[in-house]
């Protein structure tokens, strides 16, 4: 299995459940549908209004897509839930990175962009059905949908650095995603005007502010590692 990706996405279907709601499935052929409040879509209403669709899962909810326009199908896949890339995967695509014992399950940092763009071209090389890509900050902001303002989360110094990926996992995005806030920022393929990608997120030494779904005032150099960024991956059927 390979780290998590993040999309998402709400329905106006008149249903309105108090949390995301899954119902399993029985097999591996009866899809799953994740019902998807609207007071955890704030966000995603900024975009793509008329395109808002439900997620089904395709394989046992390991595996979600749904249909937007100028996409065909995005599916997100983890081992722990919907996180991002941890150390021991990054690992499985460079052999000669190195991290310390018992830090499988972090997220994988001090990457660059390019260095994250080529985890998922390595992704897709070996995949004949699907190809990888970071998710754009629209991709990044439909995924996680509003942050609940009593969210749990390793931010503002809570802890004294990163956590595992499932450190929290009892705070979910809006697709049913974890770590979204807090732990580290992560990588989107949405570049400013003076060339530099956005950061997602928040991290673990960023105010809780920060860490909001619409914040938008954060960037990075592409060329550069930082010790507290990330990322995340969106696989696509070709």
């Amino acid at each position: 299995m390979m780290a998590g990706i993040i999309l998402a996405s709400c329905s106006d279907n008149g249903d309105e459940p108090v949390s995301p709601v899954i119902s399993p499935s029985t097999s591996d052929t009866t899809p799953t549908q994740l019902v998807i409040p609207d007071s955890q879509q704030a966000d995603a209403e900024i975009f793509h209004e008329s395109e808002k669709e439900l997620f089904t899962t395709l394989t046992g909810g390991i595996c979600l897509n749904f249909q937007m326009e100028g996409v065909t199908q995005v599916v997100l896949e983890s081992v722990d839930g919907y996180a991002p890339v941890t150390n021991a995967e990054y690992k499985a695509f460079k052999a000669e990175y190195t991290y310390s014992d018992g830090l499988d399950l972090y997220p994988v940092c001090n990457i660059t962009f390019a260095d994250a763009v080529a985890y998922c071209d390595w992704l897709s090389q070996n995949d004949t059905k699907h190809t990888y890509r970071l998710p754009s900050e629209e991709d990044w902001i439909l995924g996680a949908g509003h942050m609940p303002k009593d969210v749990k989360m390793n931010s503002d110094h809570v802890e004294n650095g990163l956590t595992a990926v499932n450190a929290y996992k009892q705070t979910t995005g809006a697709c049913g995603g974890i770590d979204f806030w807090g732990n580290c920022w992560e990588w989107t393929s949405t570049q400013t005007t003076t060339g530099e990608y956005i950061v997602k997120g928040g991290a673990w030494d960023t105010s809780r502010d920060s860490c909001r779904s619409e914040y938008s005032d954060d960037s990075r150099d592409g060329t550069k590692g930082y010790a507290n960024v990330g990322f995340r991956i969106v696989r696509v059927d070709r």
